[in-house]
């Protein structure tokens, strides 16, 4: 008898909600091939390079304000990482290529 494995099972888009805004190009929601959901993922560009990332946080100071850089904008800082810079480029490869399937003009028009 044949031994057949099964079916590797795929990252999947869950949902994409176009927003431009300076270099974001909207945000999304996938499910991971072990099951886990992330959502709220920017998708954003730049010189017509596209990417993804695990979603942010604002960072508070101990008196709850929001903390703001020098030119006042919001700075923000990492809930969940990727172990090594190759696994998260893969996640935004894999993530973007998504996008292009499911919503092919949602990345057009660059930066």
């Amino acid at each position: 008898m044949r031994n057949i494995a099964p079916r590797q099972r795929q990252m999947e888009l869950l949902s994409f909600r176009p927003i431009r805004k300076n270099s974001l190009r909207g945000f999304c929601s996938v499910r991971l091939p072990n099951g886990l959901l992330i959502h709220d993922i920017p998708v954003l560009t730049s010189h017509g390079n596209y990417w993804a990332t695990l979603p942010s946080r604002p960072m508070i100071d101990s008196a709850g304000i929001v903390l703001r850089d020098d030119a006042g904008k919001i700075r923000y800082g990492v809930v969940n990482e990727w172990s090594t810079p190759d696994l998260q480029h893969e996640f935004s490869k894999r993530v973007v290529t998504l996008i292009r399937a499911q919503y092919p003009n949602a990345l057009k028009g660059g930066s």
